[in-house]
C-alpha cells in the first residue's frame, strides 16, 4: 500500500473545486424549487419523511467510494485522478444526502407535499381531491400511491409511524378510499 501526500493534496484541491460546483448546483436547485411553490394551502406539517430511495442511492455511492478508495491505496504510482475519483464520489454522496434532506415528503393537516430527488418542483395534493390511496409494503417502508380522479398523482415511501399519521388524516375525508395490499 502506497500513499503519496503531495499528489493527494493536489487531488484535494480538485475535489474542493468540484465540491463548490456540486454544492452550488444543489443549493440552486433548492432555491429554484422554492420559487415554484404552489398556492395550495395544505395546513400545518405534522411529520416529514425522507424518501426511501434516497437511502439506497446514498448507500450505493458510499460503497463505490470505499471500493475506489481502497483501489487508489493499492496503486504503486498513483496519479491525481486516482485520488480524485473517490473524493468526487464522496462529494456526490454528501450532495445527495443534502438533496435528500431538502426533498422530504410532508404529511400535513389538509394534504400531502411530495418532492422527488430527480424531479424539480413540488407536488401538493389536498386530501379532499384524492379519490383513493393504495398502500403496498416495500421492505421496511410502505409505498403509498395517491390517486386524484382515479389517475395516479404521486407516490411516496414512508415508515409505519408516518403511514399511521397519513391514514388518520385521510380518514377525515370519506371520499378517499384506502386500498391495502394483502401484505400491508
Amino acid at each position: 500500500m502506497y500513499f503519496d501526500k503531495i499528489i493527494f493534496l493536489y487531488a484535494l484541491y480538485v475535489a474542493f473545486a468540484y465540491s463548490i460546483l456540486a454544492f452550488g448546483a444543489t443549493y440552486f436547485r433548492e432555491v429554484a424549487d422554492r420559487e415554484k411553490k404552489l398556492d395550495i394551502d395544505i395546513g400545518e406539517t405534522l411529520i416529514y419523511a425522507i424518501n426511501a430511495s434516497s437511502y439506497a442511492v446514498i448507500i450505493t455511492f458510499l460503497l463505490f467510494f470505499f471500493i475506489f478508495a481502497i483501489l487508489s491505496l493499492f496503486q504503486k504510482s498513483p496519479s491525481v485522478i486516482t485520488y480524485v475519483i473517490p473524493l468526487a464520489i464522496f462529494v456526490n454522496t454528501l450532495q445527495i444526502l443534502i438533496r435528500a434532506s431538502f426533498q422530504k415528503t410532508a404529511i400535513c393537516v389538509k394534504g400531502i407535499q411530495l418532492r422527488y430527488m430527480l424531479k424539480s418542483g413540488i407536488n401538493r395534493l389536498k386530501y379532499n381531491s384524492l379519490t383513493s390511496i393504495q398502500i403496498e409494503p416495500f421492505f421496511v417502508w410502505f409505498k403509498v400511491i395517491l390517486f386524484c380522479e382515479h389517475a395516479k398523482s404521486g407516490h411516496c415511501y414512508i415508515n409505519r409511524e408516518q403511514l399511521d399519521i397519513l391514514i388518520n388524516q385521510i380518514n377525515n375525508y370519506p371520499s378517499c378510499e384506502i386500498i391495502h395490499d394483502k401484505k400491508a
